[in-house]
């Protein structure tokens, strides 16, 4: 009989140990989810945080050139305002790495010289440019 309450208590003992174990494990997996959650939410909110200071540079940095090419395809495209152009060609900057090659300036050449050159045709067209041969206004 002793030894049937001891079996009985061992039984218990492992019982309401086991399931000590279950709770435990539910509250440090519970622990490890809720963990995650909050790392994840701490990521999502460093990389918005890296993107848009990194947004807020890309418009203020300086971008690189090389200037060999830089005025080698001012002077072939008849570019007379560099700093301009350079600005303009920023939005040429395809891979983003805040370096205008030779590609992307030539691209940009391209595309600023046909604005400048409707800006030109615009301004030149403006209305009271006609020639009056005669006070009356007859031609």
């Amino acid at each position: 009989m002793v030894q049937s309450n001891y079996i009985r208590w061992y039984y218990d003992f492992i019982m309401e140990l086991s399931e000590f174990v279950v709770v435990l494990c539910g509250f440090v997996g519970a622990g490890a989810a809720l963990a995650r959650l909050l790392r994840n939410r701490r990521d999502q909110y460093l990389s918005d945080l890296k993107e848009n200071s990194e947004s807020q540079e890309s418009t203020e940095q300086n971008y690189g050139y090389n200037l060999a090419k830089l005025d080698a395809i001012v002077k072939r495209n008849n570019i007379r305002d560099v700093v301009a152009f350079i600005e303009f060609a920023k939005s040429f900057d395809i891979n983003n790495d805040a370096y205008l090659s030779g590609l992307e300036l030539s691209d940009a050449a391209a595309k600023y010289t046909e604005v400048v050159k409707e800006n030109v045709e615009i301004t030149s067209e403006s209305p009271g440019t006609e020639e009056v041969d005669s006070v009356d206004g007859a031609k």
